[in-house]
């Protein structure tokens, strides 16, 4: 068999795997999210500098069209408030309260009974959580207290 038959067949089935496996679970998580950690693996992988000035090119290309909104550090105080938090991370207070306040972010200083938290803390969460929704800062809690 030539190696160009081969290679026909392989790419047959991981074009069915993709569509039959694949392609349902990735429907479920925000395409920036994909593309952010497709681009943080080959990074690291030595087989792939060719390839990720592409991927990047594609993240850059894509990002308009996705609706993501972006959080700039310019843009916010160097402390922000829980109800900044609760406005930019688009979750209820109670959500704040149980998996978010003292597990996924601390205070670092208080006025009066009021806490105040970093804010480039508070990006980097949102980095991390954009477009996955706000069950997602119930999964990191529990994963963050068994560790």
């Amino acid at each position: 068999m030539s190696k160009i038959k081969l290679i026909e067949q392989m790419q047959d089935i991981l074009s069915q795997l993709i569509q039959h496996e694949v392609q349902p679970l990735l429907s479920e998580i925000p395409c920036e999210n994909l593309l952010q950690t497709m681009i943080d693996r080959f990074s690291s992988d030595t087989y792939s500098p060719s390839l990720l000035p592409l991927m990047e090119e594609f993240a850059e290309l894509l990002s308009p069209h996705l609706n993501v909104k972006k959080l700039l550090r310019d843009q916010v105080p160097e402390h922000v408030t829980i109800s900044w938090i609760i406005d930019k991370l688009e979750i209820q207070r109670s959500t704040f309260y149980k998996s978010v306040n003292n597990i996924l972010l601390f205070p670092v200083l208080k006025a009066g009974r009021r806490p105040y938290y970093l804010k480039s803390d508070v990006i980097d969460l949102f980095d991390k959580t954009r477009g996955m929704g706000p069950h997602i800062f119930g999964k990191l809690a529990s994963k963050t207290r068994k560790e």
